[in-house]
């Protein structure tokens, strides 16, 4: 997968260093547990990719392990039914400020910006 099909598939399609800094940091804190660790790698690595990437405008076939694809994928389609349970229609530029449906201020902010949207 392209970093540019990444980007329209699973973010809102615009990445600040501060979103890099962040997953850095979460790594970090994980060391000492593998699994959180790694799964927290897959995250950090995506993060830089993606803010390289609406940096400098280019666009490569991403390095992602498959299990944060898997992570990613499967956000989404919960968020489609986020979504659709709120009668609205998904699209991934509204998770302007993240994408984990686990955080309610996220889901509650990008409902929030659906709903400007679709119904002003």
């Amino acid at each position: 997968m392209r970093v540019s099909e990444f980007l329209s598939s699973f973010t809102s399609g615009t990445y600040r260093f501060a979103s890099v800094k962040d997953e850095c940091l979460e790594m970090l804190q994980e060391i000492g547990d593998s699994d959180a660790f790694w799964d927290e790698w897959g995250d950090f690595t995506m993060a830089l990719q993606c803010w390289l990437s609406s940096v400098t405008g280019w666009d490569w076939e991403m390095y992602l392990p498959l299990m944060t694809e898997v992570k990613y994928r499967k956000r989404i389609t919960r968020w489609e039914t986020i979504f659709a349970d709120h009668g609205l229609a998904f699209d991934p530029k509204y998770l302007i400020n993240g994408g984990n449906h686990e955080k309610p201020e996220k889901v509650a902010q990008a409902l929030e910006l659906a709903r400007k949207d679709q119904d002003g």
